[in-house]
């Protein structure tokens, strides 16, 4: 038992690290993070809308 908890904690500090890694390093642009408090400050629903009107110029 203790074996496969060492694995499963292995591979969950894998991917928290890849993560927490994608998050710094991306650019602004690309960061899905920074839609957290977008979407907290507008709401889902307005903030695709509002992607979509951008995206089409409308």
């Amino acid at each position: 038992m203790k074996l496969i908890s060492k694995i499963a904690r292995s591979f969950a500090n894998e991917v928290v690290d890849k993560a927490i890694s994608r998050i710094i390093r991306d650019q602004y642009t690309e960061n899905l993070f920074e839609l957290v408090p977008a979407s907290k400050k507008v709401g889902p629903i307005n903030l695709m809308e509002i992607a979509m009107r951008a995206s089409t110029g409308t």
